[in-house]
């Protein structure tokens, strides 16, 4: 559309003679000129950007309204509440092996308690035991011996032997992995030596899941953990597996996830199917 431009001449209503000066259309005064500047559909001019910004920034403004600080208030409460009810353990690094990994993020840690995911192996007198406490439909016990059944296997693997396969498993797309931990992993890495890894493979050989556990004073953590996204339970039977021999060896007491009340539910559902538990947790150097 076109904004008309005011003129000087008032024209009659057939438009074709000015009131004032009687002159006609013809002779050049006709009907007003238009402006070639745009405006918008409404007729408007186009509104700059920064006042575009300005009104969004105060209409959400206005949406925070005393009920919605309330709201806001009230669900931070009941993520206080419900992470007080998680009970409280203490993870111990080595000083001998993890005083360089225990920085000084993890000293002021020392002082508060962080939400964690952790396998109390301490609990379970044998592998069988802690299978049998997860044998529910969609569990880590049936979804491993379904894995099993289908050829995959699991067992330690060399990591730089496997890099390739590594890297490509976390280069699939998200609708085709599994991932529990954040981030792609370092084409050479300076791991502690107190570092092992893990690896699922299908009947054909091929890679399909992996995991990197790193072995402290009292925990075994969980750093890398990612898979091949399908219904045959590649990463229940990585985990049970990695459980078992936890257990059987008896130098750890707890199997760590970072993280729990952070992670989306469908992350919380798995791992809570796999055998974690929500906790809190303060860091100590031994």
């Amino acid at each position: 559309m076109f904004i008309p431009q005011p003129d000087r001449h008032a024209f009659s209503e057939n438009g074709t003679t000015c009131a004032a000066c009687g002159k006609p259309s013809a002779s050049g005064h006709g009907p007003p000129a238009q402006s070639a500047v745009p405006s918008g559909g409404d007729g408007r001019l186009p509104t700059p950007a920064a006042t575009i910004a300005n009104r969004r920034a105060s209409q959400v403004m206005r949406l925070r309204t005393p009920i919605w600080f309330a709201k806001k208030a009230l669900r931070r409460w009941k993520m206080f509440v419900r992470l007080s009810a998680y009970p409280v353990v203490a993870l111990h690094f080595r000083s001998d092996l993890d005083e360089d990994q225990f920085c000084s993020a993890c000293k002021l840690r020392a002082r508060k308690t962080v939400n964690a995911a952790l396998i109390d192996l301490a609990r379970y007198d044998s592998a069988n035991h802690f299978l049998d406490t997860l044998g529910k439909r969609g569990h880590l016990a049936p979804q491993s011996l379904k894995a099993r059944s289908r050829g995959y296997a699991v067992r330690e693997l060399e990591r730089q032997r496997y890099l390739d396969d590594i890297w490509a498993l976390n280069a699939l797309p998200e609708d085709k992995q599994i991932r529990l931990t954040d981030g792609f992993p370092a084409l050479t890495e300076t791991a502690p030596h107190h570092t092992t890894y893990f690896g699922a493979f299908a009947r054909s050989g091929a890679l399909v899941a992996y995991c990197r556990l790193t072995l402290h004073s009292n925990f075994a953590a969980i750093e890398e953990l990612i898979g091949n996204r399908n219904k045959d339970g590649v990463l229940f039977l990585l985990l049970a597996e990695i459980v078992n021999q936890l257990i059987a060896q008896r130098t750890v007491n707890y199997l760590m996830h970072q993280g729990f009340q952070d992670k989306t539910a469908s992350t919380r559902q798995f791992m809570r199917r796999a055998g974690f538990e929500p906790f809190r947790v303060r860091y100590a150097l031994a």
